[in-house]
């Protein structure tokens, strides 16, 4: 057996694949969302696929995000419901085993995307994704009783636009403690993602997602297993965004090694990142703020995996994904073990991503889908490869000698040199000794202080 992770994708590659389109997901949604599961599952069972993480986003006619802002794919492919006035409708028992008897326990639907604003400023639309991330939470512990290996959710924090990120902070121990102990009650854990959202809306704030930095992480991990709850809620962490913010993955992972939380990562998302050299040039890593709409803030395209040029020079220079350094990288810093971890792709490469682009619906369902398992085989091989050169270095270092002692194995084995993160201690002590805020016992919906003191 092979120890390396399992490779899955996420449904949101399609929105709308062959049998559904976008009218029938607004007219009957529960019909779309489930024909849509359908069709991911059977090809996933037809290509070896190991892993998917389901679409759950709110029905096109019941989102809360800015019809401009909508670029950024998102898919409602489990048949549950959360109407603005937070009346809804959950997966229910008969659909859950329709799709775990699909999956026939050759695929497993690993987690359920709910990709929302927690922190939203709008009480309305802030209540209303909590419900739906609690209706998710139900859905995935159905599933997982139906045997479709339903793991948890992966969600956002988001950002109240109106506060400070500190502000903000503090509220995700008011907000999203509650949703983690709700979660463990259905035997669900939280996967929490790392991208900024820096075009969700047209505000013109790049940080709309508080859970974006290591420094952030730490603190929220800190609330987390203060709270009672380590095992239950981890992060589920995408190298493109720290490229995006100009940082680099195995920073990333060194930073959370260094404060005593490497155990907070478990889950990967994969997409690359091609940097638009001449927008930084011209706009700074915060992109472009002016005459452009919400996503212009992006200085790049977000490629899956191996779907892009190899350019070893933008590596080094921190403009592409180094995808074999990010995982050797996640081995020796997070002592994660491989066989218990899932990486599952994205597809927004955005030239390929409307299916207007193609002659036919079914020729847009392919290309994606082929370069897809493309985009699996390209990560699988780097797995095999990260995997082998752990083990590797671990052969030498094991038979070294005294005379020499600081081989090349030996900086492989010992991820703590740290010199060239000049800088990094103060901003672990910082996270470290920042205040936590007092949690509650409840497992109730929670919206936070913010809105109390707003009204």
């Amino acid at each position: 057996m092979r120890n390396i992770m399992k490779i899955g994708v996420l449904t949101a590659a399609v929105q709308t694949p062959p049998g559904t389109d976008s009218k029938m997901f607004i007219h009957d949604p529960r019909k779309a969302a489930n024909t849509a599961a359908l069709k991911w599952i059977a090809w996933a069972v037809a290509n070896g696929v190991e892993s998917l993480e389901m679409g759950g986003a709110h029905a096109p006619s019941h989102a809360n995000v800015p019809p401009e802002s909508m670029a950024d794919p998102v898919a409602h492919h489990i048949a549950m419901l959360t109407r603005k006035d937070c009346t809804g409708v959950d997966l229910d028992d008969e659909d859950a085993r329709e799709l775990a008897d699909a999956c026939g326990g050759k695929v497993a639907l690993g987690t359920v995307g709910v990709f929302e604003n927690l922190l939203h400023e709008n009480p309305m639309f802030r209540r209303q994704n909590i419900e739906h991330v609690r209706r998710a939470i139900r859905a995935a512990a159905k599933l997982n009783k139906a045997g479709a290996k339903t793991e948890g959710v992966s969600i956002f924090v988001g950002r109240n636009l109106k506060l400070p990120i500190e502000e903000n902070m503090r509220l995700v121990g008011e907000v999203l403690i509650p949703l983690i102990r709700y979660a463990k009650e259905y035997g669900v854990k939280l996967f929490i993602e790392n991208c900024p959202m820096c075009g969700w809306t047209p505000a013109d704030t790049f940080t709309q997602n508080i859970a974006n930095t290591p420094q952030h992480w730490i603190v929220i991990a800190r609330m987390v297993e203060a709270a009672g709850l380590k095992g239950w809620c981890f992060l589920n962490h995408d190298a493109s965004h720290d490229v995006l913010q100009g940082f680099r993955p195995e920073w990333s992972f060194k930073v959370l090694r260094k404060a005593g939380y490497g155990w907070f990562i478990r889950r990967f998302h994969g997409k690359g990142l091609n940097t638009t050299l001449g927008r930084i040039a011209g706009c700074g890593y915060l992109g472009q703020r002016i005459g452009g709409e919400p996503w212009s803030r992006m200085n790049g395209d977000q490629p899956p995996p191996g779907v892009q040029a190899h350019n070893s020079l933008a590596m080094a220079n921190g403009h592409q994904v180094d995808w074999l350094g990010a995982q050797i990288g996640a081995r020796n810093d997070l002592k994660l073990n491989p066989c218990e971890t899932t990486f599952t792709i994205e597809f927004e490469l955005s030239q390929f991503r409307n299916p207007s682009h193609f002659s036919s619906q079914q020729q847009h369902w392919d290309v994606v889908t082929s370069l897809l398992l493309g985009s699996i085989g390209y990560m699988t091989g780097i797995e095999i490869a990260a995997q082998s050169n752990v083990d590797l270095a671990k052969i030498v270092a094991d038979n070294n000698t005294p005379e020499h002692p600081k081989t090349w194995a030996w900086h492989a084995m010992n991820p703590t040199d740290e010199s060239n993160l000049v800088g990094l201690d103060n901003i672990v002590e910082v996270a470290l000794k920042w205040e936590l805020p007092k949690f509650s016992e409840t497992s109730d919906l929670v919206l936070g202080s913010d809105l109390a003191k707003a009204a």
